[in-house]
């Protein structure tokens, strides 16, 4: 019944969601399209949910509407009030907190014509893993469905990517199909590429390399204070390169991640 109790909007699928991040939205140009399925990659510390939790505060913050189909439960109420999302204007789906080192999902071996292949994106249907990504792919269907919100943010970044990949290629095409020439754009955020629209972006993230990391210390993070006496972690310096299925180039900007977002 969601939507019904939202309502829908008619509106082109035209037009851009801005991240609030100005570097980024640069070379988006203006931010990420509506009406499109976008994804979000990179590896734990490299500004994936500093990223998600910008545009979600920017969104609202804009007086539009949000949701995040949160697949495992990881998002910081603290933290999100901190990147300003106004959580009266923001769908939270919660999924299960499963833990971050539950075993991902083993490879399995099917059958065709009488010999047996191994299929490494295959998982078992028992794994809980594949019953967490089950529940999150179909609860951002009747999100999208409802065309009421304007973006629309699917967090993965915590599920093993064996099991992500478990999902069949053609996840993607429906969710597209949901929002094509709709207001909505949709976000995948994941630690590996998942899948996008032929209209869609891809924002790879990673750390800058910046001074030569010594003990205890991450290439690209900043601390306060002098080396050798008591600091705080203020955060990271980070590199977005955005890819477009319809252009050859890419492009690429940097920006900073305050600690606590």
């Amino acid at each position: 019944q969601l939507d019904r109790a939202m309502g829908r909007t008619a509106l082109a699928g035209q037009g851009v969601v801005a991240t609030g991040l100005d570097a980024l939205d640069a070379v988006l140009g203006g931010g990420f399209p509506r009406g499109e399925l976008s994804d979000i990659h990179g590896p734990r510390s490299s500004g994936r949910t500093s990223l998600l939790v910008a545009a979600l505060g920017a969104v609202t913050a804009r007086g539009e509407m949000a949701a995040l189909v949160d697949a495992a439960d990881m998002l910081d109420p603290e933290s999100a009030a901190t990147a300003g999302i106004q959580f009266d204007r923001l769908l939270w789906i919660r999924g299960d907190a499963l833990s971050r080192h539950a075993p991902a999902p083993a490879a399995s071996r099917h059958l065709v014509a009488g010999r047996r292949f191994p299929s490494a994106g295959r998982a078992s249907a028992a794994d809980p893993w594949v019953r967490l990504l089950d529940r999150a792919v179909k609860a951002v269907n009747l999100v999208l469905q409802a065309g009421s919100f304007d973006l629309v943010v699917l967090d993965l970044a915590e599920v093993p990517q064996d099991a992500v990949r478990s999902l069949p290629m053609t996840t993607w095409f429906r969710l597209q199909r949901v929002i094509e020439g709709g207001r909505t754009a949709c976000l995948v955020v994941a630690s590996a590429p998942v899948g996008r629209s032929a209209g869609g972006v891809r924002v790879e993230l990673r750390r800058v390399d910046g001074e030569e990391p010594r003990a205890g210390l991450v290439a690209g993070s900043r601390w306060s204070g002098a080396p050798g006496q008591l600091r705080r972690f203020l955060g990271l310096d980070l590199e977005a390169r955005v890819v477009r299925a319809r252009d050859a180039g890419e492009s690429a900007c940097r920006f900073r991640c305050r600690a606590g977002l």
